[in-house]
């Protein structure tokens, strides 16, 4: 087994549900709070509260009200208010600030380190490694709630060509320079070019082509041995 296809098989058994536990209170604030559950080889991790904000009414959005008109929805991004995520430098200490923002429980760490970790060799990191520059290569988690993007990745393995629902809650990057605000911008291709879900979907893609014509090969060969057996 290469190691593509192991980081395809891995997003395959990894299953997240997600269960939406916003308040009245929290929602008239244009918030939306969820409990993300990983299901890890059968055993079942609950993530701390997560929280979203309304891009219309967080700060550091480029394009938000067109970004609505885009999705034909609301749309809601990591609240950058309540988590201290995103960093624009891409920096962000994953082993302690995003992974002890996401659970207590030192098992779960364990099996988030898996995913991203400070030595950029977790599963979402490689799967998505060729698509990303040396400038934002912790961006993809440094802005997004981690269970969003293993969302679209499961939707793309699966082959679903409409990506919109699992690219909405998702940022590219910090848009801007020095000179300028930085602002985060929507990960979807109609707001730019995105290496990142170009090769994404082309690797994916090619490793699940080359994987069924070993298949059908193998399957060849036993149906010869079959034949051989009734000779």
């Amino acid at each position: 087994m290469n190691n593509f296809e192991e980081y395809i098989n891995y997003f395959r058994q990894l299953k997240i549900s997600v269960n939406e536990i916003t308040t009245k209170e929290q929602l008239d604030n244009h918030q939306k709070v969820v409990v993300a559950h990983y299901d890890i080889n059968g055993k079942v991790f609950e993530s701390k509260p997560l929280y979203y904000k309304r891009i219309t009414h967080a700060p550091s959005i480029k394009n938000a009200e067109y970004t609505e008109q885009f999705f034909q929805d609301a749309v809601y991004w990591l609240d950058i208010n309540k988590h201290e995520w995103p960093q624009s430098s891409g920096e962000t200490d994953i082993d302690d600030l995003i992974i002890n923002d996401i659970t207590d429980d030192p098992d779960f760490k364990n099996e988030l380190l898996k995913l991203a970790n400070n030595q950029g060799n977790g599963f979402i990191q490689l799967i998505s490694k060729q698509g990303r520059s040396n400038q934002y290569y912790r961006n993809f988690e440094n802005n997004n709630h981690w269970h969003d993007i293993i969302l679209l990745i499961k939707a793309i393995i699966d082959g679903e060509t409409n990506l919109d629902t699992y690219l909405k809650p998702l940022v590219f990057r910090w848009d801007g320079n020095k000179h300028t605000d930085r602002l985060r911008v929507s990960l979807s291709w109609h707001f730019g070019s995105r290496a990142i879900l170009y090769h994404l979907i082309n690797n994916i893609s090619k490793k699940k082509i080359s994987l069924f014509k070993e298949l059908m090969k193998q399957e060849q060969i036993d149906l010869l041995h079959f034949k051989k057996q009734i000779i």
